[in-house]
């Protein structure tokens, strides 16, 4: 139960409850050590290493995705070594705003921005030449320029897009304004919408959420529809068609037909 509970947590609080933990004995180590060091500043300079060090050993061993352990490695000297710029001590506030507003959706649903590639847009395309007038979803669209690229290329699609961060929310809407036909543009999270309104779902999200939302999609969308997502796997769930990107990535575009005899619905 205990495990249960850790792993719903977000991976972000995972790594803060992991940095509360080792620092009482980073302090302890450092207490026993600080005597060999002269007293300067290099006496920070090995407690932040030390903490860093025991996170990131730490969230190694707590399973945590592995870019994690390089932030809990070098969060406290990057932190320590933005003190000593005053210029950044000045800008902190304004630089923590706009990473919230661009990246406030990674607390909630694990999901940074990612921004898909020309050639993932130009696959993207052929996909749904198929399906002209298809209802067509982008779950955490971004920027919005897959939504309005696609829409502009296919204008019989009935395309939405959907985003949680504010800020590429706001841009995503701007470039809607600008595009024809005008795509829809929805400031929300991904867990609200019904997905069996759509004939296609995109996503290009993380690795954290695709397990809940295959479930939201094996019990949401209807049988024949498309769920494609960009670069991150169903685990255990072998899909139907994988398309390779020739891009800088080398991006692969994960492909499933909803058949619910098969995804037991």
């Amino acid at each position: 139960m205990r495990l249960q509970f850790w792993q719903r947590l977000p991976v972000s609080l995972q790594a803060l409850a992991i940095q509360l933990l080792v620092a009482p004995i980073t302090w302890l180590l450092w207490l026993e050590f600080r005597q060999v060091l002269p007293p300067t500043s290099l006496q920070w300079i090995v407690l932040v290493t030390l903490q860093g060090i025991l996170a990131a050993l730490l969230s190694v061993s707590m399973r945590l995705p592995w870019w994690w352990w390089w932030i809990q490695l070098l969060f406290w000297p990057a932190l320590l070594a933005g003190l000593m710029i005053p210029a950044l001590v000045t800008w902190a506030p304004f630089i923590l705003l706009a990473l919230l507003l661009i990246f406030g959706g990674v607390f909630r649903d694990r999901v940074p921005l990612f921004l898909s590639s020309q050639p993932t847009l130009q696959t993207l395309q052929s996909i749904l030449a198929v399906r002209p007038k298809a209802r067509v979803i982008d779950i955490g669209c971004g920027t919005g320029r897959v939504t309005c690229a696609l829409q502009r290329q296919l204008p019989g699609l009935q395309i939405t897009g959907v985003e949680r961060a504010l800020l590429p929310f706001a841009l995503a809407w701007l470039r809607s304004h600008f595009t024809r036909p005008r795509p829809t543009i929805e400031l929300g999270s991904l867990w609200d919408c019904h997905l069996g309104n759509y004939d296609v779902v995109y996503a290009y999200l993380s690795p954290g959420p695709m397990p809940r939302l295959w479930q939201k999609v094996c019990t949401e969308m209807a049988e024949g529809s498309l769920f494609i997502s960009n670069t991150f796997e169903v685990p255990g769930v072998a899909a139907d068609q994988v398309i390779t990107v020739d891009d800088w990535n080398q991006s692969k575009l994960f492909i499933w037909q909803i058949r619910h005899d098969r995804q037991g619905k």
